[in-house]
């Protein structure tokens, strides 16, 4: 059977929403007693804006049997916590949390784990909140005047998110920070390669010189990577959880560094994009594969996940939940694919005039079923804006032994750096597909 990207579309929203707002006039409250209790639910929020400032909003939820009906409700505390039994026969387990953007606007998270009827303890439910902007934590005026007349050939990175040639830059440049350190590079044939330095923006103010920099490059080869299939090279180190002396090759062999004594964990990562437009909306698919940088510049050869085998997957999920006698449960197998993926996410996104901007999450194993999950009247479709669906599936391959909630508190417990040198990425890959259904 074929089938066009807007009915697989239209299936998910079919399967994850039409009977979303489903009310269960058997349902009960979760009453948290030790004699209807499997299992505990234990976790937090945690919603960071744009320079890192974290809030911690209170939230509902709603605990799902395994067709997906309401086996209960309850809610967290004021501060964004729960610790709480798991009624009797439940075996998903989903939280709402309302919230406000910026400008005063709902916005609503909806996350929702499958098969998770032992339990679930996750340290936090993390979201993050793009729309809520905020001011510089540390603002700095970055003064390269003296650098520009020793090394005007100079190529400095690190100030804001472009490489500046300083022959061509101001002699002050405005800097924004969420740390008070900055983690500059420059490349100059002077150097015969690079070099890195460390500011403290503290003052408000530095002065940039080329005896700053006394941390030497160490180049990356990557010279055994298809230029064709490689996509974009990004090359990134670790100091605690910040990412930092980030530098991209876009297939063009550009020269790349670490510097292994003042960042020695360092990661690279390959990714490619790929986009069509179809009458019925946008497609997009993003892949990306990682290895760890050893302090020489060496890595193992990153391997992608196929995206063809992926993408059939994918599709033919959901022809077989349109052509299935109960088209509101979606089936899947991303193993056939993937034999040792950990984790898939599916992201549903659309506008509701009661809850504002909704970002719907489901979570589970590479190889699952979504039933025909309800939320009484916590969450309801009646005010949905069909026009404005959004949808995204995310699949994880990393180097980790354990079900997909272990995976998810590893990231967690971790910093970026300890991530790294844990060896969770070493042969790493991940795989995201969007698709966005015109409005027309």
């Amino acid at each position: 059977m074929k089938t066009t990207k807007t009915l697989i579309a239209l299936a998910l929203i079919s399967s994850l929403v039409a009977c979303g707002g489903s009310n269960n006039n058997n349902s009960t409250q979760g009453s948290g007693s030790s004699s209807a209790a499997l299992a505990k639910f234990t976790t937090m929020t945690s919603v960071t804006n744009s320079c890192g400032e974290v809030t911690r909003p209170a939230f509902d939820v709603v605990f799902h049997k395994l067709d997906g009906a309401v086996n209960g409700t309850t809610k967290s505390d004021n501060q964004g916590k729960i610790d709480t039994d798991i009624p009797q026969g439940t075996q998903h387990i989903s939280v709402i949390i309302p919230m406000k953007n910026n400008d005063g606007e709902k916005v609503t998270y909806v996350d929702t784990y499958l098969d998770v009827s032992n339990g679930l303890t996750l340290d936090r439910l993390s979201f993050y909140n793009s729309d809520d902007s905020c001011s510089c934590t540390y603002e700095a005026q970055v003064d390269i005047s003296e650098l520009k007349i020793s090394t005007p050939d100079a190529i400095l990175e690190g100030v804001n998110r472009r490489p500046i040639h300083i022959d061509v830059a101001d002699d002050v440049l405005p800097m924004c920070s969420e740390d008070k350190l900055a983690y500059l590079s420059i490349k100059t044939p002077y150097f015969g390669g690079s070099k890195a330095a460390k500011f403290d923006l503290s003052s408000g103010a530095i002065s940039v010189k080329e005896s700053d920099f006394i941390h030497q490059g160490v180049k990356v080869d990557y010279s055994h990577i298809d230029e064709h299939s490689m996509g974009t090279v990004n090359i990134r180190g670790a100091i605690d959880n910040r990412s930092v002396f980030h530098q991209v090759s876009y297939r063009t062999k550009d020269n790349l560094y670490i510097y292994p004594s003042i960042a020695d964990t360092n990661l690279l990562s390959l990714v490619s994009f790929e986009e069509n437009s179809f009458a019925e909306g946008n497609f997009k698919s993003f892949n990306a594969a990682y290895q760890h940088i050893d302090e020489n510049g060496h890595f193992d050869q990153p391997q992608k996940i196929s995206a063809y085998d992926v993408g059939y997957e994918f599709s033919n999920s959901f022809v077989n939940a349109l052509v299935s006698s109960n088209s509101n449960v979606l089936s899947y197998d991303y193993t056939n694919a993937v034999p040792s993926a950990d984790r898939v996410q599916y992201m549903i996104g659309f506008n509701d005039y009661k809850h504002g901007a909704v970002s719907w999450y489901i979570n589970s194993e590479a190889k699952g079923t979504i039933p025909d999950l309800e939320f009484g009247d916590i969450l309801t479709d009646e005010t949905m804006d069909e026009s404005s669906m959004y949808l995204s599936f995310n699949l994880y391959d990393y180097n980790h032994e354990g079900n997909y909630i272990d995976l998810i508190n590893v990231f967690q417990r971790q910093t970026y750096e300890q991530s790294i040198d844990s060896g969770i990425y070493d042969g790493g890959a991940s795989i995201r597909i969007e698709f966005e259904l015109n409005s027309n």
